[in-house]
């Protein structure tokens, strides 16, 4: 089995000792190797969005959309005021 040697940040050592200590890993290792693992699976199971789609969908609308109400007095006019 080859190593990997890698460097974590504070805030990811804190959430592995709570990963170990809700499932019980006795050690990081094994805490690493379930923790890619649970990654892979999930990710072969929600692959991701494709949003090229999406890009430039907002440019179909106008900037700023047409006005409701012809004047101030028909604003208020329309609600009963």
């Amino acid at each position: 089995m080859s190593q990997l040697n890698i460097h974590v940040t504070p805030a990811f050592a804190r959430a592995l000792k709570r990963l170990m200590r809700t499932r019980g890993i006795k050690n990081k290792s094994e805490a690493i190797r379930l923790a890619v693992d649970e990654a892979l699976q999930r990710s072969a199971r929600n692959p991701p969005v494709d949003w090229k789609e999406q890009i430039g969908i907002a440019n179909k609308f106008p900037d700023t959309p047409r006005d409701q109400w012809l004047s101030e007095d028909e604003l208020w006019e329309s609600t009963g005021r």
